[in-house]
């Protein structure tokens, strides 16, 4: 008989006795996506969070990104170990403070103009990275004979053009309601029209994946955190930004943050915002043709989604 196999925690566990030999840890859950397990656990005195991957390479280019991630006033967890046996691999960092936004009561919202100082902040210190040091955050599709960034960043977008495009025409329940309000010959001209601009001279290391869920804030220091790189990737920051406002912020929430991002004379450009929007959700109608379940979460997703497509683009 097979022996079976121990739950996650447990797995976890006995893992990092082997490389720690005796300790109490306790695991706390954090997240589980289709990817990754995630834990929150004291580990040898230091609060660490603990990134359970069943693919080594998702592991291994997470690490390489946040071993190399620029030094700002936007706080980042710092590596500490990476973890590989025959069955998991697990990537360690130390805990970072403060709350979730997506976790603060609309009476506690945080301080918007400082996020935005602190992410052109950020990303002013990514775009200080030579292009060599970049190479390891390519996404699937991103070629690693560019040049230049701005040329990496045209090529992988336009080969995820095709993709998501191919996605909504396959035969799933979301392609075909999506295929009957007439948007995908709509959306694949928005993509064009971005495309053919070429004007991303601004592109660096972006988080990928910037929204509420994503985003740190520490009301006794004042300062913002960010977490989860593991959608990083080469892009301009208007990428980054067009999907924190779809899907964290009001439309008031979103006029404070851009007229705080518009005060800073170096803040990056964010040349194509509402476009980039509209491409976010395309995404994540392409996304919900392979995870589409039939709960009220996915169907306000897709209604939000939807709606952001129809409203009209400038």
């Amino acid at each position: 008989m097979n022996e079976q196999k121990l739950p996650i925690p447990d797995r976890v566990s006995a893992l990092l006795r082997q490389h720690f030999g005796p300790m109490s840890e306790t695991f706390v859950p954090i997240k589980q996506t289709s990817k990754k397990w995630v834990f929150r656990a004291v580990v040898g005195a230091v609060p660490t969070i603990i990134k359970v991957f069943e693919e080594r390479t998702r592991a291994q280019r997470e690490w390489e990104v946040i071993r190399s991630l620029p030094r700002s006033r936007l706080r980042i967890a710092e590596p500490l170990n990476l973890i590989e046996d025959s069955e998991m691999t697990l990537l360690l960092e130390r805990a970072i403070p403060g709350t979730l936004l997506v976790e603060r009561s609309p009476s506690s919202a945080p301080d918007l103009p400082g996020l935005a100082h602190s992410l052109i902040d950020f990303y002013q210190a990514a775009a200080a990275l030579s292009w060599p040091a970049m190479k390891f955050w390519h996404r699937e599709g991103l070629p690693t004979t560019s040049s230049h960034v701005s040329d990496a960043w045209v090529a992988y977008f336009k080969s995820r053009m095709v993709r998501w495009h191919n996605k909504l025409q396959e035969d799933s329940l979301i392609a075909r309601r999506v295929r009957d309000s007439n948007l995908v010959d709509r959306f694949a001209k928005i993509m064009a029209n971005l495309v053919a601009l070429e004007k991303y001279h601004d592109a660096c290391l972006v988080h990928g994946d910037l929204t509420s869920r994503n985003i740190l804030f520490d009301p006794p220091s004042a300062t913002f955190g960010l977490i989860d790189f593991g959608a990083a990737m080469v892009a301009p920051p208007v990428f980054d930004i067009a999907k924190f406002c779809w899907l964290s912020l009001s439309a008031d929430q979103e006029q404070v943050f851009l007229q705080a991002w518009s005060e800073t004379s170096h803040a990056p450009n964010l040349e194509g915002l509402t476009q980039f929007k509209h491409i976010h959700a395309f995404i994540a109608l392409a996304w919900l043709c392979d995870h589409y379940e039939p709960t009220e979460d996915c169907e306000q997703f897709f209604s939000q989604a939807l709606t952001a497509l129809q409203s009209p683009t400038p």
